[in-house]
C-alpha cells in the first residue's frame, strides 16, 4: 500500500508520459521524400527517410481509434489515410500529428485495403469495397460494390453533408 501511495506522489511530479507500444510489425509502408510513414501494430511511426530516425508516433491518444493500423496511404493534400484492424477509417492531416476518426458511423471497423487517385480513395472491406470521394464540406461516397474480384452488384449511395 505504501509503495502504491510513493509511486502515486512520484508521478504527480512527473509530467511527461510515455507510451510504449509495439511497433516493431509493420503491415504497410508509405513513402515520398519527406517521410516514411509505417502501419504498425503500434500506431502510426513517421521515419526521417535520410537518418531512417523515428520523427513521431501517433497512437490511440493521439486520436487513432486503435494502435493496430493495418494501411496507409498519402492523398494528393499531403493527408495520411489508415486503415485500421477494428477502428475504421483515420486521418491525419497534413498539416498536423493528431488522427481524426473518418465516418465512424458509416464504415466498417477492418479496413484492409487503400488505394487514391487525385480525389477518391478505394476502401477495401472484409465484404467487397466502397468509393469515397471525400471534399472540405461533404463526403460523396459514389458506390459500394461486394464481392471480392467481380462486380456482382453495386448500389447507390446518397451524398452527406458534415
Amino acid at each position: 500500500m505504501l509503495g502504491l501511495a510513493i509511486l502515486v506522489i512520484l508521478s504527480a511530479y512527473s509530467s511527461d508520459w510515455q507510451s510504449y507500444t509495439n511497433t516493431n510489425y509493420i503491415h504497410d509502408i508509405y513513402g515520398d521524400d519527406s517521410a516514411f510513414t509505417l502501419a504498425t501494430n503500434g500506431g502510426l511511426v513517421l521515419l526521417d527517410p535520410i537518418g531512417l530516425r523515428v520523427e513521431r508516433t501517433i497512437v490511440n491518444t493521439d486520436g487513432l481509434p486503435v494502435n493496430r493500423c493495418l494501411v496507409v496511404v498519402q492523398d494528393s493534400a499531403g493527408n495520411r489515410w489508415v486503415g485500421t484492424g477494428g477502428g475504421g477509417l483515420a486521418v491525419v492531416p497534413n498539416d498536423s500529428d493528431e488522427a481524426f476518426v473518418y465516418r465512424p458511423n458509416d464504415l466498417p471497423e477492418r479496413i484492409t485495403a487503400l488505394a487514391v487517385d487525385s480525389s477518391r480513395i478505394l476502401v477495401e472491406l472484409s465484404a467487397g469495397y466502397m468509393l469515397l470521394k471525400p471534399t472540405k464540406h461533404r463526403l460523396i461516397s459514389a458506390m459500394t460494390l461486394f464481392s471480392s474480384f467481380r462486380l456482382q452488384k453495386c448500389t447507390s449511395c446518397s451524398v452527406t453533408e458534415f
